[in-house]
């Protein structure tokens, strides 16, 4: 071949084509935001059916039947707290997968709720517990102050640690995308392994929980408490907002713009409660978007009563927000 180039000669072509992607995905994504929209107008009277639909989306082993024996839990002794015991404990989830975590639980005999802290990106439950130096950064002492009442408290380590900070690499994306090709997802399967720590807390006497995350956190909570609703009330901080403008990998799921996204989601969490936090200084979820997807939920909500849902704009950045007594009101929803 004779003919020669310079490697730009067509590169307005290839920006066409490039822009070309992009316009497609706009208006398939306004198509579909209208579909799911208009789909999950009977989610108030088929909530069953929306649950499966969500357990399919994001998948294994959500979509199938949650084993029936107990997982197995073994609890090491790390000290006290006034009259609180506090444990590390790890979780049989599968033969080859154990969730850790730390658990909080009074001295006496006495059976109390039991809340789920979920810390968040780059966290642990050590941190958001203000194990490291007394820090819990922008937690602002979440645990702490679930503790100021009477229950009991499991924080979970999820795939989210600080590697930098705390050893233990790993490549989230990666797992990820390697379990989305076996039909999975590691948003699946972690909160399955959290539903299998309320199944073993629940054999241990537990009847009432809760649960309560900021950020990642925050999506863990509403995802875990849409599917099983044994939690009767939750805290959302900073992750509720329209997925169109967060394309986040493990944040998506297929087919799931036609499906649920956050709105969509949080209605299944009714007639239970879920008080929705946003900052309204957050540099990682802007609030307008959070706003925006509210609207959408006051639209999906308008022949259903709207006291099970709280939502705040608070004036703060990307943190838990502990004002209007959202911790104290979660307590009362769970110990009545």
């Amino acid at each position: 071949m004779q003919y020669r180039e310079e490697n730009k000669a067509w590169e307005s072509a290839r920006c066409e084509y490039v822009d070309g992607l992009n316009e497609l995905i706009k208006n398939r994504a306004s198509k579909l935001d209208a579909e799911r929209h208009k789909n999950a107008s009977s989610i108030f009277n088929e909530p069953e059916r929306f649950r499966n639909m969500l357990r399919n989306m994001l998948g294994w082993p959500l979509n199938e039947a949650v084993a029936r024996v107990v997982p197995e839990i073994v609890m090491q002794k790390l000290g006290n707290e006034g009259d609180i015991s506090i444990y590390r404990v790890r979780i049989s989830i599968f033969d080859e997968l154990t969730l850790n975590g730390i658990y909080f639980t009074h001295d006496d005999a006495q059976k109390r709720p039991l809340v789920i802290a979920q810390h968040g990106g780059y966290g642990t439950p050590e941190f958001a517990s203000g194990f490291i130096n007394g820090d819990s950064a922008n937690y602002n002492g979440m645990v702490d102050e679930i503790l100021k009442y009477d229950v009991d408290v499991f924080a979970p380590q999820l795939l989210l640690w600080d590697v930098d900070r705390f050893g233990a690499k790993y490549d989230r994306s990666t797992i990820d995308k390697k379990l989305k090709h076996m039909g999975s997802s590691v948003f699946a399967v972690e909160v399955y392994a959290i539903i299998r720590a309320i199944d073993c807390f629940e054999s241990k006497g537990y009847t009432s929980f809760g649960m309560v995350g900021l950020s990642y956190g925050s999506q863990y909570t509403i995802l875990t408490t849409a599917i099983d609703t044994r939690i009767r009330s939750c805290i959302a901080s900073c992750s509720f907002t329209d997925r169109n403008q967060y394309d986040w990998a493990d944040w998506l799921w297929f087919d799931s713009a036609s499906k649920l996204h956050d709105a969509e989601t949080v209605c299944l969490i009714y007639p239970r409660k879920i008080r929705i936090q946003i900052g309204d200084n957050d540099s990682i979820f802007n609030s307008e978007y959070g706003k925006r997807e509210y609207d959408v939920l006051k639209k999906l909500c308008e022949n259903v009563d709207m006291d099970w849902c709280e939502f705040t704009v608070f004036d703060g950045v990307h943190e838990f927000y502990h004002g209007n007594d959202a911790v104290k009101h979660l307590i009362e929803d769970i110990s009545k």
